[in-house]
């Protein structure tokens, strides 16, 4: 028996792969609230068997399943009737390639993938070809601006990490002008270090004599430290 657990992309996702997840299962889950569905984030995992007789084992970013007793220990063993991937640089090609394989010979009906760089979901439905093999045909494309659920909250975090580049663009800017003024005014040399300890917008002032090569005072660690804020 061969057993080829494939674990893609699990630690250090991105916030936005996981709020994915999360507005999907949120919305989906009052759907479901009377059926004999369930709907599961990637903390469960499904053990299928492929065309050539392996045994593969994977964890969706989504599923929905209503055949939830058949498992064995916490990995089900049916396939679910719709699995959602959000793609990521690491896992594109893998959700795009070999997952999709595996998904199309479970002939799991419906499989979406969220593409977060462009904001928009590609929604598989499973249909068969004139040799009855099953196939994925993409059915539609739904946009950020369809006012798609799983992108919800999305713009707040947007607007979070570009405040965030400002903000180091600003320190940035800051220290360059820094360093014209101390030029404009005749300092020649500046060493800067960046202490979690000193109390922000203090700056304490080394003088140093000779060259900052080898022997110096500089180089030797010696330098006289006045203590000037």
């Amino acid at each position: 028996m061969d057993i080829n657990l494939q674990i893609t992309d699990m630690a250090g996702a991105r916030p936005e792969h996981s709020a994915v997840i999360v507005n999907f299962v949120a919305a989906v889950r009052r759907q479901l609230k009377n059926s004999m569905c369930y709907v599961f984030s990637d903390n469960v995992q499904y053990r299928f068997k492929t065309e050539d007789g392996d045994n593969k084992t994977v964890v969706p970013d989504a599923s929905i399943n209503c055949r939830v007793r058949s498992r064995r220990g916490n990995t089900f063993i049916d396939a679910p009737r719709f699995v959602m991937e959000v793609l990521s640089p690491s896992t594109e090609k893998y959700d795009r390639g070999e997952k999709n394989e595996l998904y199309r010979q479970q002939e799991i009906d419906e499989y979406w993938i969220v593409d977060l760089r462009d904001k928009k979901v590609e929604i598989y439905d499973l249909d068969y070809d004139e040799t009855g093999k099953p196939q994925y045909y993409l059915w539609k494309i739904v946009t950020e601006e369809s006012d798609m659920a799983v992108f919800s909250g999305l713009e707040d975090m947007d607007e979070l990490e570009a405040k965030k580049r400002d903000q180091q663009e600003q320190e940035i800017e800051n220290i360059i002008n820094m360093l014209d003024d101390k030029t404009l005014s005749g300092v020649s040399r500046i060493k800067v270090n960046v202490s979690e300890e000193q109390q922000e917008g203090t700056v304490n002032t080394q003088y140093h004599h000779g060259r900052c090569d080898v022997g110096s005072p500089w180089a030797k660690g010696t330098t006289r430290n006045f203590g000037c804020d």
